[in-house]
């Protein structure tokens, strides 16, 4: 490399800097103000009636800072830093928007998904035989609404010969003694650990 061009390429980094100062710009943008969603850190999915805790955090820029929260519809919007617990009360996916702007009128923002599932309980239901003699083999059926899946089941059969079953639907069911029973079925959802139980007393004749 020559003298000359070395001494232009010097030239140049001693006086753009100034040049940049004299101008008022921000070459490169590390002052520039800045929000972050710290809460929740990212898109995050839940149910109807429950709540996200929203937090968020300015960086840069002049303050004092003002906020505006916009929850997209699916909560009341707030004008606070951390808008704290927030519950969703409708099912859908939202935008929830952060605007920050500082005292020289700066603004910056973000955002994070929240999607929003309807609530449906995990339950089971009972269907057991119409009628039941001492010494007659009978059948029980179980019903499942909501849940995931895999589902395993539990059966207890109070004063039967076979007092326990693990079938979804078991058969071959034998009460020894006439009178009221109970039987009690307990289902655990797999895929998340949950569990619903059903119970109904029968009437052996």
């Amino acid at each position: 490399m020559d003298k000359a061009r070395l001494l232009r390429i010097m030239r140049t980094i001693g006086i753009f800097p100034i040049i940049a100062l004299i101008a008022g710009c921000n070459l490169w943008g590390v002052d520039d103000l800045k929000v972050t969603i710290t809460s929740p850190s990212g898109d995050t999915t839940i149910s109807t009636g429950q709540s996200v805790n929203f937090q968020s955090e300015a960086s840069f820029g002049t303050s004092p800072f003002t906020y505006q929260w916009d929850f997209g519809g699916g909560a009341t919007d707030s004008t606070v830093q951390n808008p704290g617990s927030t519950i969703f009360s409708t099912a859908g996916t939202f935008t929830v928007n952060v605007t920050v702007t500082d005292s020289k009128g700066d603004t910056a923002q973000d955002s994070v998904i929240v999607t929003v599932q309807s609530s449906t309980a995990f339950t089971v239901s009972i269907t057991p035989p119409t009628a039941i003699t001492a010494g007659q083999a009978v059948s029980f059926q179980s019903t499942v609404s909501n849940g995931t899946g895999p589902f395993t089941y539990l059966w207890n059969f109070s004063g039967a010969t076979n007092d326990t079953s693990t079938a979804q639907d078991p058969s071959l069911i034998i009460f020894t003694t006439t009178g009221s029973h109970l039987v009690t079925l307990t289902v655990t959802d797999t895929s998340n650990g949950a569990t619903a139980q059903a119970s109904v007393s029968v009437t052996v004749q």
